[in-house]
């Protein structure tokens, strides 16, 4: 007999025992479909980071303050701060930026919304090389005052009726007229209301503060080797702990060294299920190899081997792990569909969870190795009685 033929008589064997099988591999199905979903959110969440930092430019760097990465409540930078980083080498342009949340109302409606100071001398340029462009208006310009442009879902979302340009807002009872809209991007742009920095001080009573600087590195300059002149610049003047200088490139590999290793330990956790499922086929093929001593005894006296024998039952312990594997999968793929579209219900649009045929195909061929390990006991039982024995049996 060749091994088509003894996996035909271990399928044919699940076969008949349907509910049987899906009872025992109900372990193996639980803890593949989380591993699958939590390896495709995994990758889905890191490819939207990438893609929401790739829109920060690759030529591009961030000074925030001290102690913890991003806007951070509470601290700032100091206003000199800007004037010292352009004169560091490979330096093109300064943006100081000013960060807070304030009331913005529109018509009757209001809503509180991040509102960004910038720059205008800069800002346009800075828009550019970030490859954003407004769908209506325009951008910030050098001496602009009184004037906002809107991210497209402050524009299109943040209130009951989508505002335009030439219209009026008020922003912490400021009142400024709206003269672009800019694209959607998909990252934290889209929600913001962007001011002339001197304005948003006001508006935001920050006078003397500086939330966040971005700087543009010349092209030609690598960006490491001008974050580290920048770090010695600043470090002449301030402490470690006062600023922290970074490139998106180094904030993607930290995130997705992170996420990495929360998958690792999420995945170890899921894996218990398949530890219980490993059991669950071990204990039915011990089962199984009871019910069918008479059967393995035929088997031998019409000539198989012990190891024609053995081979039958890791098969079908193979296929039962291999079924819970293939169920999984696209179980585990719904799942992770769901954690995407909960995600997109709440703004966060660029996480696309993708089928991976590899891995399907790591996952159906784990499982099946999983069942194979814990059939592998009860297989050598089988192929060790006695055939004279196995036919006396009752």
């Amino acid at each position: 007999m060749n091994i088509r033929a003894y996996a035909s008589i271990s399928f044919a064997y699940l076969k008949h025992r349907k509910i049987r099988a899906w009872l025992t591999i109900i372990g193996i199905v639980i803890g593949i479909a989380a591993i699958f979903a939590l390896i495709s959110a995994g990758s889905g969440l890191e490819n939207a980071l990438n893609y929401q930092f790739s829109k920060m430019g690759t030529q591009h760097l961030v000074i925030t303050p001290g102690m913890r990465v991003g806007y951070s409540a509470g601290l700032s930078l100091d206003k000199d701060m800007p004037s010292r980083v352009e004169k560091v080498k490979g330096v093109e342009y300064v943006i100081p930026i000013v960060v807070g949340n304030a009331l913005v109302k529109y018509k009757k409606d209001e809503n509180y919304l991040m509102v960004s100071g910038h720059d205008t001398s800069v800002y346009e340029k800075g828009l550019a090389d970030l490859d954003i462009h407004p769908i209506q208006g325009r951008a910030l310009k050098k001496h602009d005052r009184g004037v906002a442009l809107l991210g497209y879902k402050a524009a299109k979302d943040a209130f009951d009726t989508e505002v335009t340009i030439r219209k009026k807002i008020t922003v912490n009872g400021y009142e400024f007229k709206v003269i672009g809209i800019l694209e959607k991007t998909g990252t934290q742009f889209d929600e913001r209301v962007y001011l002339p920095i001197e304005e948003a001080r006001e508006v935001l009573n920050k006078t003397d503060e500086i939330s966040i600087i971005r700087v543009k590195v010349l092209d030609g300059f690598d960006v490491m080797e001008v974050t580290e002149k920048i770090k010695r610049e600043l470090l002449r003047f301030y402490d470690e702990n006062d600023f922290r200088v970074f490139s998106p490139s180094q904030l993607v590999s930290q995130l997705g060294t992170i996420i990495s290793l929360v998958e690792f330990i999420l995945a170890g956790i899921a894996a218990i299920s398949l530890l219980v499922g490993g059991i669950g086929i071990m204990n039915a093929m011990f089962s199984s190899v009871l019910e069918r001593t008479r059967e393995i005894g035929v088997m031998k006296a019409v000539g198989a081997t012990n190891k024609a024998v053995m081979l039958v039952f890791l098969l079908e312990s193979g296929f039962l792990g291999m079924f819970g594997g293939v169920a999984g999968s696209f179980i585990g793929y719904g799942f992770s569909k769901l954690i995407e579209f909960i995600a997109k219900s709440y703004g966060f649009e660029f996480l696309l969870i993708k089928f991976d045929i590899w891995l399907f195909l790591f996952c159906i061929g784990f499982a099946f190795l999983v069942g194979v390990i814990s059939g592998l006991i009860p297989a050598r039982r089988a192929a060790k009685l006695n055939p004279v024995d196995a036919l006396h049996y009752e």
